[in-house]
């Protein structure tokens, strides 16, 4: 995931899926984390993807990460970070 902060990547999503593969006696997960560019959205997402076993106390990473580009799925929104009155925390 160095190279998501190398190229100033944005991340768009974190997903996580249970894994189909795992040791015996565990509980594992497949973590997908996908970055885009924020100057050009016409170019393809990239994706990580890492296995983590959350069997016991301490979450271990299993085996090499994973990464392939994606074409964008998922339309991304822009914000635009304006304070708007109706916003404001109440106080109780």
């Amino acid at each position: 995931m160095e190279a998501a902060t190398v190229q100033c990547l944005d991340l768009e999503r974190i997903t996580v899926h249970k894994s189909p593969i795992c040791r015996p006696d565990s509980d594992c997960y497949d973590v997908e984390v996908t970055f885009f560019n924020p100057d050009n959205t016409n170019v393809a997402s990239r994706v990580f993807r890492f296995t983590v076993d959350v069997s016991d106390v301490i979450p271990v990473t299993i085996g090499a990460v994973r990464q392939w580009t994606r074409r964008g799925v998922t339309a991304r929104i822009q914000v635009n970070c304006v304070a708007s009155p109706a916003l404001q925390p109440t106080e109780f």
